[in-house]
């Protein structure tokens, strides 16, 4: 048998060993499902700014922004 065909075969068998224990893994073996819970410290967690809240008279004030309504 010449050498390449040698090769070719015995990468062949390597890959079909690895799929046979892939699919048996996938068969046989179930995985255990568990709830994590991750404390995080308050001095690690950074404040998220919240926009100043606008009033009814504010908002009647502004100008409009150029977006028309088109009839």
């Amino acid at each position: 048998m010449p050498t390449l065909t040698r090769l070719v075969l015995v990468l062949a068998l390597i890959a079909a060993a690895i799929y046979g224990i892939m699919l048996a893994l996938v068969t046989y073996v179930e995985p255990v499902q568990t709830d994590i819970t991750i404390k995080i410290p308050a001095k690690d967690l950074k404040p998220v700014p919240l926009p100043a809240p606008v009033s009814p008279q504010d908002a009647q004030e502004q100008p409009n922004d150029g977006l028309e309504e088109m009839n």
